[in-house]
C-alpha cells in the first residue's frame, strides 16, 4: 500500500538525517588526496587516464604491469570515468567515494523498513554511517570497490525483499537482482557472494505470504536463483578467460605455503580482532602485517577465544532464529562476507584489512538494531538508558570518523601515523622507506628497512629493497648479503639476482657473480646470457693482466 503522507514525510526526515550523518563523518575526507594504492591504481595508471568503455576493461587484469590475478573491470571502469569527467582532481574520486556510500546507507534503512520496525531501522543506518572502520574504504580512492559492491548489495537486498510476495517475482525483477550481481562481482572478488546473502535472508526472513517452506519458496522463483548462478558464471568465465584461471592474487607473505590447518587456525586467531573492530574500533591501522599478525601454526589463547566467538554467534543466531529472524539474518550475512577474507578456503593478500570489513558490518549493525527492540517496550528508564547509549555510540562514531579521515589524506601523513599505530608491524616501517627513498631520503630509507628486516625476515621485497638502497649509496658490499636474503626466499627475483650480480661484479667475485647468474639462466631468464657472457669476458680480461 502506499504510505500515509505523514508516513512519507518521516521517511524522509529519517533519510535526511542519515545522510546528514554521513557528511558529519565523512567531510574530512573530501580533502583528501591520494594516498597508498591511489598512486599506482588511479594516479600512475594509463588504463584509468585513457577512459575506455566498460567492454575494454573486461578483457583486462585489476593491476596494471604487475600481473596479478585480481579482476574487477567495473572497478577500473568507474575509476576512468571519474578522471574523465574530474581530469584527476582528487576532490572528485572522494566526492564520489562519499555519495555511494551515503547511498547504500539510505538503501539499508529503507531494506531495514521492511524486517524491523522503522526506529531500529534507522538505528542500524546511522550506526553503519559512522562507523570509523569504514574509513579505510571511504576515504581511500581505490576502497570505492568495496563501496560499489556494497551499494549493489543493499539495493539487492532492497529489491528482494520488497518483490517477493505469495506470487513469482517478474521477469524484470529477475533480470535487475541478476544483473546486481554481475556488477557486484564485477567490482570486487567477494561481490560473489551476493546471491548468497539473497539465499540467507530467505532462508532466515521469510515473508508472510507465499509456500510456507523454504523448499517451496526457491522452487517457486527458480528462474530467479538459475539466473543469478548464470550472473556469478558469468563473472567467473570472464575471470578465466582473462586471467586463465579462477585462483586469486598472491597471497600474503605469511600464509605462502600455509596448510589447511594453519589457515583455519590463522583465521580463528585474527576473530577477535574482527570482533574488535566491529564492535569497537578505537584502534585503527592502515596495513596489518608480522610479527604482530601472522600465521598461527598451534592452537592457542587466541584460537581459543576466536572458537568460542564462533560457538556464541551460532548460539545467539540459534536463539534468534524464531523471535528475533532479523538478528539471525545480521549475523549470518556477517560471516558469509567474512568468508572470502577468512584465508580459509582461498588465500589471499591480507590477513586482516579494515576495508574488508565494510560489507559484514552491514549486517552486524541490523543484528544489534533488531536486538534492541525488545528495549522499546521494557520500562521508561530501560528505554532513556537504551536511547542515551545509541546517541552516545553514533556521536562518538561520528567524531572517532572525523578524526581518522584525515590520516589516509597523502602518502607521508597516512605512514607517519601507521608507524604510530603499528611500531610492532614490520609493513609499517617497509611502507615508511618507499616513502622515503620517493622523496629522496634514502639514508633514513635504509634505516627503516633495516627495522622491517629486523621485526620480520621472511619477506624478500624488504631484502631486495634494503640491497637497492645500499647499492644506489655505493655500498655494494652491504647490499650484497640482505641481495642474498632475498634470493634465499624467492630464488625466481630476477631484480634482486640482477643486482646482486652486478654488485658482486663491483667487488670483484666474479666467481660467485657467474654462480649466481647461472641460477638465473637455469630459472629460464634468457637475460642473464648476456650476462654470463660479459663476466666470462671480465674473466679473461683478468687473465691476461695477470
Amino acid at each position: 500500500k502506499t504510505p500515509a503522507p505523514a508516513s512519507v514525510g518521516g521517511t524522509r526526515i529519517q533519510i535526511g538525517t542519515l545522510v546528514l550523518l554521513v557528511l558529519a563523518s565523512a567531510w574530512p575526507g573530501l580533502a583528501n588526496g591520494f594516498a597508498y594504492d591511489d598512486l599506482p591504481l588511479v594516479v600512475e595508471n594509463a588504463r584509468v587516464h585513457a577512459g575506455h568503455p566498460l567492454w575494454v576493461y573486461l578483457g583486462q587484469d585489476y593491476w596494471p604491469a604487475l600481473g596479478d590475478l585480481l579482476y574487477r573491470p567495473v572497478t577500473v571502469w568507474l575509476l576512468g570515468v571519474q578522471w574523465s569527467i574530474g581530469g584527476g582532481s582528487p576532490w572528485l574520486f572522494h566526492a564520489v567515494s562519499v555519495t555511494v556510500y551515503a547511498a547504500t546507507v539510505v538503501l539499508l534503512f529503507l531494506f531495514g523498513r521492511k524486517v524491523l520496525p522503522a526506529w531500529a531501522a534507522w538505528l542500524g543506518a546511522a550506526l553503519f554511517a559512522v562507523h570509523p572502520v569504514h574509513v579505510e574504504a571511504v576515504g581511500n580512492v581505490v576502497g570505492q570497490s568495496e563501496l560499489h559492491v556494497g551499494l549493489a548489495t543493499a539495493a539487492a537486498l532492497l529489491i528482494y525483499v520488497r518483490a517477493r510476495g505469495p506470487a513469482p517475482m517478474t521477469p524484470r525483477t529477475r533480470i535487475v537482482l541478476a544483473l546486481l550481481a554481475l556488477w557486484a562481482a564485477l567490482a570486487k572478488e567477494h561481490g560473489l557472494m551476493l546471491p548468497v546473502a539473497l539465499l540467507w535472508l530467505e532462508t532466515t526472513v521469510p515473508p508472510s505470504q507465499g509456500p510456507g517452506t523454504l523448499r517451496g519458496r526457491l522452487r517457486r522463483d527458480r528462474a530467479l536463483w538459475l539466473m543469478l548462478a548464470g550472473a556469478m558464471g558469468t563473472a567467473l568465465a570472464l575471470r578465466w578467460i582473462v586471467l586463465g584461471g579462477l585462483q586469486g592474487g598472491a597471497p600474503a607473505v605469511a600464509l605462502e605455503g600455509a596448510a589447511f590447518s594453519e589457515r583455519v587456525l590463522t583465521m580463528l586467531g585474527v576473530i577477535p580482532h574482527w570482533v574488535r573492530l566491529l564492535v569497537w574500533p578505537r584502534t585503527l591501522v592502515a596495513d596489518y602485517s608480522p610479527p604482530a599478525f601472522d600465521r598461527a601454526t598451534t592452537f592457542g589463547l587466541s584460537q581459543a577465544a576466536g572458537l568460542l566467538v564462533l560457538v556464541a554467534i551460532a548460539v545467539l543466531m540459534r536463539s534468534c532464529w524464531n523471535r528475533r529472524p532479523a538478528a539471525s539474518f545480521g549475523l549470518g550475512f556477517s560471516v558469509i562476507w567474512l568468508i572470502p577474507v577468512s584465508n580459509v578456503f582461498i588465500p589471499t593478500g591480507i590477513l586482516l584489512a579494515e576495508r574488508s570489513l565494510y560489507l559484514p558490518s552491514m549486517g552486524l549493525v541490523l543484528a544489534a538494531a533488531a536486538l534492541m527492540v525488545p528495549l522499546r517496550t521494557g520500562r521508561p528508564v530501560v528505554r532513556m538508558a537504551a536511547m542515551a547509549v545509541a546517541v552516545l555510540v553514533i556521536a562518538v562514531g561520528a567524531a572517532w570518523s572525523v578524526r581518522r579521515y584525515p590520516v589516509w589524506r597523502d602518502n607521508d601523513r597516512l605512514f607517519r601515523q601507521t608507524l604510530q599505530d603499528a611500531p610492532d608491524h614490520y609493513r609499517a616501517h617497509w611502507l615508511w622507506s618507499r616513502h622515503l627513498e620517493a622523496v629522496g631520503r634514502v639514508d633514513e630509507a635504509v634505516a627503516a628497512l633495516r627495522i622491517a628486516a629486523d621485526l620480520y625476515q621472511e619477506d624478500p621485497v624488504v631484502f631486495e629493497d634494503l640491497g637497492h638502497l645500499e647499492r644506489l649509496r655505493g655500498r655494494c658490499t652491504l647490499a650484497i648479503e640482505p641481495l642474498r636474503r632475498a634470493l634465499a626466499l624467492d630464488s625466481t627475483r630476477v631484480v634482486a639476482r640482477s643486482r646482486l650480480v652486478q654488485c658482486l661484479l663491483r667487488t670483484g667475485d666474479l666467481v660467485n657473480a657467474r654462480r649466481v647468474a647461472e641460477g638465473g639462466v637455469a630459472l629460464g631468464n634468457t637475460a642473464f646470457d648476456a650476462i654470463l657472457s660479459e663476466i666470462d669476458s671480465l674473466a679473461r680480461l683478468d687473465a691476461r693482466r695477470d
